[in-house]
């Protein structure tokens, strides 16, 4: 039996040939339109708006969010057409917030990936050999409701840096090559992964199976009850005290909670040149747009009064979303509203019953008097010990 996610992958694939078709259509009526002499041959009508394709999800959600992955979507079996999410696109440009015309131009971009047809027909609408390639004058004669809007900086497809624009010296910015950004072609076919130019920057934090003791449980809730309010832009969660592990820990369970998957960025890697730092900034924001992503900046040897510092306090301000901050002091002006909280290890209670599950009550007798301890490493000190014998 298959699965949702199987299914929209299906129906996905589909959309996707019944657009690139319809952009092939409206290509060929504007080849026409240019060289009537080519063909003696009575024109068909001219292909129905793009809109209409999307008529094959009518009753589809719009709403949700493309799973991140290849998995994810839903349960298995059972679910009928209706239930299914809207094609990529269409929760691309929802979440992204893209005019009708917007997303009509960032398709005719990704169809170049998806059919090696449209490189010439695209050619042929501009009646240009050396035009193998979409533009924004070529979209402006191909869709209905054009808008000069859509080629802003502060628009999408600009902004998101959903397209990337190759325009020759001195040539109009209409007239640049459009091309889409892989990671948006990926996601429009369905292929929902963080950013490859992220990878070497952000790390992925996996969750600990084992449950974090009451005492940090509490800050994790206190932070997930804070985050889920929805009482405006979530605040940078500022977890202090020199505990690393016992602060990366809360911060992925208060992510969890939320539904998040939490990334570790060390600040001591980010660039300092401005161009460079806010590139980064766009990208990661873009991705919590696609992913549901939390950020964990780790700031714990970083001088504030440096480069780095300035970095750090550009990111803070910049970027959106869910952001915690490791830090053994607070940053008092980090550039947005700020819950400051401290991380501490587990209590001497805890620490003592930790010891007690791993090696026995009189183990635990023995070990008491070490508090230094938060439960991962007791955790780690009792596997070496059964390792060895002891």
């Amino acid at each position: 039996m298959t699965t949702v996610m199987e299914r929209w992958q299906l129906a996905n694939d589909d959309f996707l040939a019944k657009t690139v078709e319809g952009l092939r259509g409206r290509l060929e009526a504007l080849a026409r339109k240019l060289a009537p002499t080519r063909s003696k041959a009575k024109s068909p009508p001219p292909p129905p708006p793009l809109t209409r394709l999307t008529q094959l999800f009518s009753s589809a959600r719009t709403d949700t969010a493309l799973p991140p992955g290849n998995g994810g979507a839903g349960a298995a079996g059972g679910a009928e057409a209706a239930e299914l999410p809207a094609p990529a696109l269409m929760l691309l440009a929802r979440r992204l917030g893209l005019t009708e015309f917007e997303r009509d131009t960032l398709m005719l971009c990704v169809a170049m990936e998806l059919d090696t047809r449209v490189a010439a027909l695209c050619a042929q609408a501009q009646g240009n050999d050396t035009k193998p390639f979409p533009t924004f004058a070529l979209a402006f004669s191909l869709f209905e409701r054009p808008s000069w809007d859509a080629l802003s900086p502060e628009r999408p497809l600009r902004g998101w840096r959903l397209l990337e624009i190759h325009q020759g010296p001195g040539a109009p910015l209409v007239q640049g090559a459009l091309r889409a950004d892989e990671r948006i072609v990926h996601y429009v076919k369905g292929l929902n992964h963080l950013d490859e130019r992220l990878a070497g920057l952000v790390l992925p934090v996996e969750p600990e199976d084992a449950a974090l003791p009451p005492s940090q449980q509490a800050v994790a809730d206190a932070i997930a009850d804070r985050l889920a309010s929805g009482a405006g832009p979530p605040p940078l969660v500022q977890l202090l005290g020199p505990d690393a592990e016992a602060k990366r820990l809360v911060a992925e369970r208060a992510a969890m909670a939320i539904g998040g998957q939490l990334h570790r960025l060390p600040a001591d890697g980010l660039p300092t040149q401005p161009a460079e730092l806010d590139g980064l900034i766009r990208l990661w924001q873009r991705e919590t747009m696609l992913l549901p992503l939390a950020l964990l900046v780790d700031a714990t040897r970083v001088d504030r009064a440096g480069s780095q510092g300035a970095a750090v306090q550009r990111l803070l301000g910049g970027v959106g979303g869910v952001v915690f901050l490791d830090t053994p002091e607070p940053w008092s002006e980090p550039g947005r509203d700020s819950l400051l909280l401290d991380v501490a290890k587990p209590t001497a209670e805890e620490q003592r019953r930790a010891w007690a599950e791993a090696l026995g009550e009189r183990a635990a007798d023995r070990l008491a008097g070490n508090l230094g301890f938060n439960l991962p490493a007791i955790r780690r000190i009792a596997a070496a010990a059964a390792a060895a014998g002891g």
